[in-house]
């Protein structure tokens, strides 16, 4: 895994994304994660729909701060842990208006 200062994702459309189902699949259309300090994840304006993974159906992942604005999950499955969306060593989290 490649370690990021931001990693943004706005105005797009996900669909019918998934991994196998296997109890290591992690993050049906993004697995991201950064130790940076300061590190960001942004998700404004975007849909997600049919995802699936063992954990975080569409997204796994983890950044200093993650911030999802105004996104739609939409039949988004996770067999385990985080039905659309698995965050995790984050410090700041932030979801509006989804």
């Amino acid at each position: 895994m490649i370690d990021f200062e931001i990693l943004s994702i706005i105005d797009s459309v996900f669909i019918n994304n998934y991994v196998p189902l296997n109890r290591d699949s992690f993050g049906g259309a993004i697995y991201a994660h950064s130790s940076l300090k300061g590190s960001q994840i942004i998700m404004i304006n975007n849909k997600f729909k049919y995802s699936y993974a063992d954990e975080g159906g569409f997204f796994k992942g983890g950044a200093s701060s993650v911030v999802i604005d105004r996104c739609i999950f939409d039949s988004c499955y996770a067999e385990f842990d985080g039905g659309a969306i698995y965050i995790y060593n984050s410090n700041n989290i932030k979801i509006i208006n989804c």
